[in-house]
């Protein structure tokens, strides 16, 4: 993406990576919502979206299961620090 801001460009480069993940789950018994992500290689990531904000956890292969059930007690950081 190129955007052009008082005459200069700037290139934002978003990962091809990322569009390989697929949703997954969503859990909104809540106000705050838990939305998964997953890709071929069982990698997966899950935001957390409130009022105010949008987070990210980044879990581990073959965690997903253990995450996912404990998703409200994971560390959520902003995007990049996660990515």
């Amino acid at each position: 993406m190129r955007t052009i801001i008082d005459g200069i460009e700037k290139v934002v480069v978003v990962s091809d990576d990322l569009r390989d993940y697929q949703f997954t789950n969503i859990d909104d018994s809540t106000d705050t919502l838990y939305v998964s992500y997953v890709n071929a290689k069982g990698e997966y990531y899950f935001k957390k979206i409130d009022a105010t904000s949008c987070l990210f956890y980044r879990g581990t292969i073959g965690n997903y299961t253990y995450d996912w059930n404990n998703k409200t007690t994971r560390t959520y950081q902003v995007f990049n620090e996660v990515f």
